[in-house]
Parts: structure tokens; C-alpha cells; sequence
């Protein structure tokens, strides 16, 4: 595929560019009907040297997201309830806010608001819980979603999303972290993850902890761990030997420099902190 020939998931973006025009939102060049790449008219311009972005609306980034069938109504539902007031204003909550649905068609009412699909590539956070109902598990048909390892589902038996959901984000920490995977090199000096994660990673579903106590267990270990500990370096395990011996000094250089500072291991603050400067 040629780069100034649009794709076709980018033709849906080109033939809405009008219509998402007169709802506030600016589309980059690229997606407008007579787009003309910047390069034909500027022969010394090399295309890959350049990228168009999205034009903020109100002064804030924006995210225009598709999403596809057949999960359009479950999404929309999820993304009203954690953008909710009464959820965005409990700090727990790192979800990206959605500060608008566009409806292109006739769309069906959203019922259900369970993920389990988290993966590396459905995970957005902003970084600045999901309330689980007190009136036992909710038990449903596999979603069978982008993480296949997932035990239910090789059992194709009525599970727990909840628990689902549980273990998705604990196997995305483990391949993407922990042991790394084919995409991802394993990383050094996160082994203190070790036991929770095999805890959420458990075959048996019952056996795994909610996410209020996987939020709780975790910030019990973050407390047991020194200071030092909190500042030390993750790497690739796959990393030279000579490398480390390059990298360790500068390291610790600039982490006695936040100690000098009295700058903490970790930021205090939370992106809505940030967003409110």
C-alpha cells in the first residue's frame, strides 16, 4: 500500500470528515475529500517526515474511536458508566473519560458493561475501580476476546467477566513484563509482582482475588519495598552486561539528584492533578 493512498479502515474517516466537521471535531489533512499529500506539491518534503495529528476541539487532545461490531453497545455502555461524574471524580478511576458518543447510525441500546478483553493493545490509561455489584457473580458466555489463554474459555463454560478481567490484566503483566513474549523482552527487578500475579493468573476462577484486592495487595507490597528498591532501574533482561555497567552510573546519578531534591520514588500526583494546571 502506497503511503499517500488511504486504507480502508481510513476511507470510513475520509467520508465522515464532513459530518464530523459540523460536530466539532477536525480530522487531520489527510482525511479531507481533496487531500492532496504535502509532498506532490513540495517535491523536496519526503513523506515519511511528516504526520498530521488530530486538532484538539476546546483546546483539549481528542481520540476519535470506531468502535466495531458486535461489541459497539457494550463499549458504549462502559464508557458512559466510567465517565460518569459520580466515577471520574473518585480518584481510583485512571480510565480515559469519553466526553462524547457520535452516533454515524442507527445503533442498539448498550446493556452490558463487562470488558474481558484486556490486552496491550485495549488498554488506554489515564494515569492522573470499577464498582463490582455486591449481588454475586454474574456468569456469561465466554466474549473469547484478544487473550485466548484464558482458562474458561478453554473450557467453554459460563464464567465470572469480573474474574475474567482479573486475569487478562494480570497476564498482560506477565507476558509484557515478567517473562516477555515474542513481542516483548522480560524485565529485571519486577519479580516482587511474582506472587500476585500467579494469584490473578489462577486456573481456577474462585481462587483469584476482585480488583479491589489485587489494587489492595499491590500497595501493601509497593509499602514493603525500600527506598532503593523503588528507584532501581527495570531493564531488559536481555541487556549486555557492558551496557548495565554504562547505564548504572548515570542511574544512580540522577536518582541521588531526587533524593538531593527530596523528590519521592514515586509522584505524589495523578494526570488529573496534571490536567488541572
Amino acid at each position: 500500500l502506497l503511503i499517500h493512498e488511504l486504507s480502508e479502515t481510513e476511507i470510513f474517516w475520509r467520508d465522515h470528515y464532513d459530518w464530523l466537521k459540523e460536530h466539532g471535531y477536525q480530522l487531520r489533512p489527510r482525511y479531507q475529500p481533496n487531500w492532496v499529500p504535502s509532498w506532490r506539491s513540495d517535491p523536496t518534503k519526503l513523506s515519511m517526515d511528516y504526520e498530521d495529528n488530530l486538532i484538539p476541539k476546546d483546546g483539549k487532545p481528542v481520540i476519535l474511536r470506531r468502535p466495531d461490531p458486535p461489541s459497539v453497545s457494550q463499549e458504549i455502555q462502559i464508557g458512559r458508566i466510567v465517565s460518569s461524574a459520580q466515577q471520574c471524580s473518585d480518584l481510583r478511576n485512571h480510565c480515559v473519560p469519553i466526553d462524547e458518543t457520535l452516533l454515524v447510525s442507527d445503533t442498539e441500546e448498550p446493556r452490558n458493561h463487562y470488558f474481558s478483553d484486556a490486552k496491550d493493545t485495549n488498554i488506554m490509561m489515564d494515569w492522573s475501580p470499577f464498582t463490582i455489584p455486591n449481588d454475586g457473580p454474574h456468569l456469561l458466555r465466554p466474549g473469547y476476546g484478544g487473550d485466548r489463554t484464558v482458562p474458561e474459555f478453554s473450557r467453554n463454560e459460563q464464567c465470572d467477566p469480573f474474574k475474567v478481567d482479573v486475569y487478562c490484566l494480570g497476564n498482560l503483566i506477565r507476558t509484557k513484563f515478567l517473562t516477555g513474549d515474542r513481542f516483548s523482552v522480560a524485565k529485571g527487578n519486577l519479580e516482587f509482582l511474582q506472587g500476585l500475579i500467579s494469584d490473578m493468573t489462577h486456573d481456577d476462577p474462585s481462587k483469584r482475588p476482585n480488583m479491589e484486592q489485587v489494587v489492595s495487595r499491590f500497595d501493601e507490597i509497593r509499602k514493603g519495598l525500600s527506598s532503593r528498591k523503588l528507584r532501581s532501574r527495570i531493564f531488559n533482561k536481555d541487556e549486555h552486561f557492558i551496557q548495565q555497567c554504562l547505564i548504572f552510573p548515570f542511574h544512580w546519578l540522577r536518582q541521588a539528584s531526587y533524593v538531593a531534591r527530596r523528590l519521592p520514588a514515586i509522584p505524589r500526583y495523578t494526570a488529573r492533578d496534571v490536567h488541572k494546571e
